[in-house]
């Protein structure tokens, strides 16, 4: 290998002519100790080859150059960890930022006796990202973090006893309890007094609330049960109420 000294090094032809330093091969040339452009030392950024708007400049999982695609409006840089690139991402809910509010103020949802079933057909009064279904009435969390629930519900059912009856209410998790089926907490049960005689239809109302921690795209349902051997089941679900937001 040869060694060339020169203070200065300029094309022999042309008036705007490029300088060409080429290596040989697959081999480039070895700059030693920085270079300047315009007297100043490293490359100033209206020198950088032409890009796409709104792309930024990274290094990808083996170390090499590379860019951040474009995101959507209202998106924000997200790490995605040690050894992978960032990429822009929908924002997740701070606390505060994501809640809803239901509530049914007559309905026709039949509850079979002792079993806990998803009350559904709720009237939508809040909801900060279309992140509860009325319809099915599962919540689906939009990112992980602690959220708080509450409900209540009741109505009448048919039958005859000596004894009160138990109207039930909790809330499934499929992050918990072998998925979407799952019973994460018990819930809280609401006791229904009432008196026998010619009377066989009454009504009670239950209420329960918990705090949770959930995982990006987690769900969360509210159901309802009455226990009672001599019951047929709750025939009428007169109102209720479904609530969550996210804590922190």
């Amino acid at each position: 290998m040869s060694t060339l000294e020169a203070d200065a090094i300029t094309p022999s032809t042309g008036t705007n002519t490029d300088l060409d330093l080429s290596g040989k091969g697959t081999g480039v040339p070895d700059i030693a100790a920085g270079f300047k452009v315009g007297g100043t030392a490293g490359v100033p950024v209206n020198n950088l080859r032409t890009g796409t708007d709104g792309e930024l400049i990274t290094w990808d999982a083996s170390g090499n150059p590379a860019t951040v695609a474009v995101g959507t409006a209202t998106h924000v840089l997200t790490s995605n960890g040690a050894g992978a690139a960032p990429t822009f991402q929908a924002a997740g809910g701070a606390a505060g930022s994501v809640y809803f509010s239901a509530e049914i103020g007559s309905g026709s949802q039949t509850f079979t006796r002792n079993v806990f079933s998803t009350v559904t057909g709720w009237t939508e009064l809040e909801d900060s990202g279309t992140n509860f279904n009325p319809t099915t009435g599962v919540f689906t969390a939009p990112s992980a973090g602690i959220y708080f629930f509450s409900g209540s519900g009741g109505g009448d059912y048919s039958g005859v006893g000596s004894d009160g009856e138990l109207l039930g209410i909790k809330f499934c998790d499929n992050t918990f309890g072998g998925g979407s089926t799952g019973s994460y907490p018990s819930g809280t049960f609401g006791q229904w007094w009432y008196w026998t005689g010619t009377y066989n239809v009454y009504t009670g109302m239950a209420h329960a609330s918990i705090l949770v921690e959930m995982t990006s795209s987690g769900t969360m349902d509210m159901r309802m049960r009455i226990d009672d051997d001599n019951s047929t089941g709750l025939s009428a679900f007169e109102s209720g109420t479904f609530n969550g937001f996210k804590v922190a």
